[in-house]
């Protein structure tokens, strides 16, 4: 630190110090700032500078002490302990992303939220287009539809891949402890001297035979794979991307374009939240909603969204019918209960259970089954 440097600092703690002084003499238990000390410091750090490079000086430097006014009133431990939520802030508390502001929202977006996200696209489409949120709801399904559009061609190679090594390692076990397996492999690909039939005898004793030839191209295998994958955390650090981040942005970049209206940075990472597989992100919109079908009411709060399509073909009965509830915890009760639901509807035999698929080719009646992360007790006309 040079001098100038040196007399500026102390400068600044003789203005802090003196007020310092004037802010703490009314707290309970403090001592006096020591100015003096200031002073003899800068007067320490002049004769050091002052003095000869060659000569050693011995600086004892002098502090401010200021003492900590002592803790009043309650403990830490008391002090950490808050009221309970009560009910009013308890029913604030938002349970969806529809529910939150918009300051919320864009803070979720940005860590890569895709409920977050797709909450933002619509209301995006509400301000542009200028329609009410079901109609904004109903566009966004269109956007997802057409974000999933060529999927299945484009993750070809995944899916090639996965099976590819389920039959390799599936098949390794065989390969290596199976003798009949192993002793087809030997005659036709490797021709090595068969051991003796007491040899032979156990699994272990045929993948020891089998080892000798088995281990080269696993050894060499691993370490392909090994240096591949070095190969790919090397190009991530030279910041190029690897062909499932270019995959998903050239996805993005046609979505944008196939809605050029919007923004296209609100569409882009809608797109890039979204994974490959079809998942409640691609397809569902409106979640947590109360939808109402032919007089039954649903709404679902379970890990995933199920969106299930029947058409009626049998007129329903005018009579009212009471009020039902179901309460369960587990999406295997909840899929029952609907399932009754919609025999009733159709006037069905008891017992007679909808499959999902079967309901997808009835005509006019739709179910949406909404998800979320935790049980409730649902309500509907049965």
């Amino acid at each position: 630190m040079n001098v100038a440097r040196s007399k500026h600092v102390l400068d600044l703690l003789q203005r802090g110090g003196g007020a310092a002084l004037g802010g703490l003499s009314h707290s309970v238990g403090v001592r006096s700032v020591m100015i003096g000390g200031l002073n003899q410091t800068n007067n320490l750090f002049l004769d050091h500078h002052k003095s000869s490079s060659t000569t050693t000086t011995s600086l004892t430097r002098s502090f401010v002490s200021v003492a900590r006014p002592r803790r009043t009133g309650r403990s830490r431990h008391h002090a950490s302990k808050r009221a309970p939520p009560d009910m009013a802030k308890a029913m604030a508390m938002p349970l969806s992303c529809k529910e939150m502001d918009n300051s919320e929202l864009v803070m979720l977006g940005a860590m890569g939220n895709t409920d977050a996200l797709k909450e933002i696209l619509v209301r995006h489409i509400m301000t542009v287009d200028k329609v009410p949120y079901e109609t904004a709801k109903e566009k966004g399904l269109e956007i997802a539809k057409t974000n999933r559009e060529g999927m299945w061609l484009l993750t070809l190679p995944y899916k090639v891949g996965i099976g590819m090594a389920i039959t390799v390692a599936v098949g390794s076990f065989p390969m290596v402890f199976d003798i009949n397996t192993v002793s087809w492999f030997n005659e036709y690909y490797v021709t090595a001297d068969v051991p003796e039939p007491k040899d032979l005898e156990t699994p272990l004793e045929v993948g020891s035979w089998a080892w000798a030839w088995m281990e080269p191209p696993l050894g060499q295998f691993s370490f392909f794979l090994l240096c591949l994958q070095y190969i790919r955390n090397q190009i991530q650090n030279l910041g190029i991307r690897p062909y499932t981040q270019k995959l998903m942005a050239a996805r993005a970049e046609k979505l944008a374009q196939a809605y050029p209206q919007y923004d296209a940075d609100i569409v882009k990472d809608f797109s890039l939240s979204v994974t490959f597989y079809h998942d409640k992100h691609g397809l569902q919109f409106g979640r947590f909603e109360v939808l109402y079908m032919e007089g039954i009411n649903v709404k679902q709060f379970c890990e995933r969204d199920y969106a299930v399509t029947a058409e009626l073909h049998a007129k329903w009965e005018k009579e009212q019918k009471g009020p039902t509830t179901y309460n369960h915890n587990t999406r295997k009760q909840y899929g029952f209960h609907i399932k009754e639901c919609l025999r009733k509807r159709l006037a069905l035999p008891q017992g007679w259970l909808l499959p999902v698929d079967l309901m997808t080719r009835i005509p006019h009646f739709q179910v949406f089954l909404e998800g979320a992360r935790f049980g409730c007790s649902r309500s509907g006309h049965g």
